[in-house]
């Protein structure tokens, strides 16, 4: 199950960077639909919550799931 958590992540990373390059805008997820944030938010949650590094894996998913905001160039 993690290795295609992995997977599906790596892929969404793969279409972002086609879609820099000029490719067909990616369908944007929340991260707490993808099967990843699911689990992060609820079994993951009740059996790891209270480790610090699983609370940091929480937020880099957040991170990495929530696009930045468009840049205005001066």
């Amino acid at each position: 199950m993690l290795e295609a958590m992995v997977l599906a992540h790596l892929r969404y990373l793969e279409n972002a960077e086609r879609f820099l390059e000029g490719g067909p805008e990616p369908i944007l997820t929340p991260p707490t639909q993808c099967s990843l944030g699911r689990w992060l938010a609820g079994e993951g949650q009740g059996a790891y919550g209270h480790l610090p590094a699983f609370q940091e894996v929480v937020a880099l998913h957040e991170r990495f799931s929530t696009p930045s905001p468009p840049r205005r160039w001066p």
